[in-house]
Parts: C-alpha cells; structure tokens; sequence
C-alpha cells in the first residue's frame, strides 16, 4: 500500500508541474488576479489574455505567476492606470495606455527580471515599451516589434540574454540607452533608416555581435554603446555621424579597421580604448579632430596601425597632437597593405572550431594567420575553396590575410 501511495504521488506531481496552457478574457482592466484559483496561478506556463489590462496587472503577473513561459498579449487593449498598484514601486504612478509599463518583468527589490519569460506577443496597436521593461529576462528570446511601436525606453530589453536577433520597426527613431545592454547572445540586430541616435551603453556587452550596419541616418553614438563588444568586427559609420560617444567603441578587441567621416566633429575620449585588433583608421577630415587625451586610441599599435588621411594633408595630422603618435601616416588609402576592398571573398565558418574554408576567390594566393599580438599562426599556399585547420589554436580572435595577384585582403576571424 505504502508503495501504491508513492507512485500515485509521484503521478500527481508531474501532473501538476506539467507545462500548463490557460485563456482568459479579461473584461474588466485590473481585475485578472480573480480569473485564476492560486493553484492556477502557480502552474500556468503558457498564458493567452485577450480583453483589457492595464498596469496592475501587470504587475500580478510578474509577481504571482511564478512558471510562465509564453505569454500572449496580441489580443489585449492595454488601459490607462493611475495609481500605487502598478509595476514601479509603490508610490502613486500614471501608466500610459497602449504602453508595456515601466519594470513590468523586473523586480526592483532583487535586481532580477522574471526568469521564466521565454516569449511574448505584444499588442498590435503597441505604442511603447517602458523603463526597464524586460530587463533581466534572462530566458526571453522570441521578440517581435509591432510597427506602431514609437518609443521603446531605457534599458528595456537590457541582460536579456537570450535574444538571438530583433528587428527595430521604422517607426522607431532612437535606440535609449541601456536598450540591448548584456544581451550576450544578441548576434544580429536590424536598424531601420528611421534611427537617428543610439543612446548610451546601448548594445555594450553583446558579446556574440560581430557585423552592424549603420544606416546614413544615424547622427550620434552615445558613450559606451558598444562597450565590450569584444566580437564586434565590421562597422562602417555612414556619413551621417557626427558624433562618436565617450568610449563608444571601448574594447572592441576585433575591430581592425574604421573609418572617421568627415562628418564628425566630436570624437570623445577613449572613443577606440583597447582596440587593439584595428590594423588601420581612415579619417576624412582635413583639419585634424582635437583629441582629449591619447585614451582616445590607448593600447592601439602605433607601430603597425595605418592612419590614412586626406590627400596633402600627411603634414598636417604629423604635427596634430596625438594624431601624430602614429608612426606611419598615409594619404593614399588604396596603397593599404591590408586591402579590403575585395568584398567578395568569402570566409566560413566564422567563428569556428575546427576549420574555415576560404571561396571565390579568382586564383590562388598566399594565406597568413596572425593572432592579437602579431604571432604568425598559419602561413601557407591557398587555392580555391581550400579547407584551413585550425583546431590546434587558441580560443581567440586573429586576422586571415589573403595576398595574389587580385590585390592584399584581410579579415577578422574568431577560434571559438
């Protein structure tokens, strides 16, 4: 009997702790604590609400749903709540209609979001996301903007590590700060042309963020918005910037080259600190940018980084402060002995384990692997097509540089 008993235990507890799927129309906003018995509530994993809420409830759902996981909101009318009961604290609060309210799925007493949240689906008449609305949703990973979105504020999505990619609505016109901020898995993100400023520590920590395009929108880059991007390889500042934040770029270790528009008439302190991968820097304008410190390109190899300025203009940036610790500065650009003007070489995988593969290229040519510090990793004849091993490096970031009779290409690689 006393075995009978455990076994039936046992059945109900995984009953019980099954995923849970439940509907609910709510026809009065603030009142969705009542649809749901306590054990209801405890289990739900996968939630649909259609009717109306409004910031209170909210709030029941952060902090009495303990196992949701998906939620879908594509139904709801989000309502106007004035009141102490909402999601930012206990003081007397207006949330905003058609809005995710402030700290919806944050929980400001532990730092932490709410860690179940896997995916939600928002409203389609969504008009903004609040203050840290996510922030901390450390499993969140399916993410889709709806085009009325006009506001997403500050820190909204930030250490949601789980994104892969977001698409930004062209409705949007500035990324706040902290938006994607430690959100390591985020490798793709997709800025509309309607941007035109990204605010700070934006995207620092995006660890797995190795390309970005930048649309010829974009007017300022906040401090520190790609902090740490230790991954970050390919950024091209279109000729709209003209203004590049305190740090802005801080650590961006595979960086190898960037280009300084003419555009640019702030250049802020330790813009480029540590970027120690960039092999050249093309600057545009004809009278040299005051620089506040050498910060600005601290740890970057003097020796070996090619400044490249404007035609005639060599003299002017040797006698520039700061400018002129570059040993070798050029107005030639295309004399580079990195090239990379040939875009059509392909390198994959990348990053990698065991083996890149190089394609299209239109006759063989000589490979070089060199890593961070200038070692020579790999030196070898290459053909098209050609598998390269790699297995025996270390974890890292190196440049694969490519010389035939086409021309010198280099790329950034990563050894994972």
């Amino acid at each position: 009997m006393r075995k009978l008993l455990l076994v039936f235990l046992s059945v109900l507890t995984f009953n019980v702790t099954a995923q849970v799927t439940m509907s609910v129309n709510v026809s009065t906003a603030g009142g969705i604590f009542n649809y749901f018995t306590e054990t209801e509530r405890t289990y739900v994993s996968n939630l649909t609400i259609t009717g109306k809420i409004n910031a209170s409830d909210f709030r029941i759902l952060r902090d009495y749903f303990p196992a949701i996981e998906i939620l879908d909101l594509s139904n709801v009318l989000i309502v106007e709540y004035t009141g102490i009961n909402g999601t930012n604290g206990t003081s007397n609060h207006t949330y905003p209609s058609n809005s995710i309210p402030d700290k919806a799925f944050y929980f400001t007493s532990t730092g932490l979001g709410k860690t179940t949240l896997k995916s939600i689906t928002f409203p389609s008449n969504l008009e903004s996301i609040g203050y840290g609305a996510f922030w901390g949703c450390t499993q969140l990973a399916n993410v889709t903007l709806t085009n009325h979105l006009t506001t997403i504020s500050d820190y909204a999505f930030a250490g949601c590590r789980s994104i892969n990619t977001i698409t930004l609505p062209n409705s949007i016109t500035s990324i706040g700060n902290g938006f994607m901020s430690n959100c390591s898995n985020l490798s793709q993100i997709n800025i509309p042309s309607s941007i035109i400023s990204i605010g700070e520590f934006a995207f620092m920590g995006c660890l797995a963020l190795v390309n970005i395009n930048l649309p010829n929108s974009i007017n300022s880059i906040g401090q520190y918005a790609f902090f740490g991007c230790n991954h970050l390889a390919n950024v091209i500042l279109p000729s709209s910037v003209t203004s590049v934040g305190i740090g802005a770029f801080k650590d961006c270790i595979a960086l190898t080259s960037i280009n300084i528009p003419s555009s640019v008439t702030l250049l802020g302190d330790r813009a480029f600190y540590n970027c120690k991968g960039l092999m050249s820097i093309n600057v545009n304008n004809t009278t040299p940018l005051p620089l506040a410190s050498q910060d600005v390109f601290f740890n970057v190899d003097k020796n070996s980084c090619i400044l490249y300025v404007p035609v005639g203009k060599v003299s002017v940036y040797r006698a520039a402060n700061i400018w002129n610790d570059f040993v070798e500065i050029n107005d030639n650009f295309t004399t580079s002995k990195y090239n990379t003007s040939d875009q059509d070489i392909k390198i994959y995988p990348n990053p990698t384990i065991d083996y890149l593969v190089v394609s299209d290229l239109l006759e063989g040519g000589a490979v070089s692997i060199i890593d961070i510090s200038g070692k020579i990793m790999l030196k070898q004849q290459l053909k098209n097509n050609d598998k390269i091993s790699i297995s025996s490096f270390p974890k890292g970031i190196y440049s694969l540089i490519i010389s035939s009779s086409e021309g010198t290409v280099e790329k950034k690689i990563i050894k994972l």
